[in-house]
């Protein structure tokens, strides 16, 4: 597992399995169905860490993996 950085694109994975592809940018919050979520306390933490929206719902974070060249 690595951390996240600054830039890099990130899946958030809900509860029933829906899946919110977004990239960290420093400053932003990405909004969803089930609230929105700072981008600021995701980077620089795990991979794998469950963050929690501002309504409560909670999203497994997992480093988007890259295409194989």
């Amino acid at each position: 597992m690595g951390v996240l950085q600054a830039g890099e694109l990130v899946l958030l994975v809900d509860k029933v399995g829906r899946r919110h592809r977004v990239r960290l940018r420093p400053g932003e919050q990405h909004s969803l169905h089930s609230g929105q979520i700072n981008l600021d306390d995701l980077i620089g933490r795990p991979e794998g860490i469950i963050a929690t929206t501002q309504l409560g719902a909670r999203l497994l974070v997992r480093q988007e993996l890259a295409p194989a060249a």
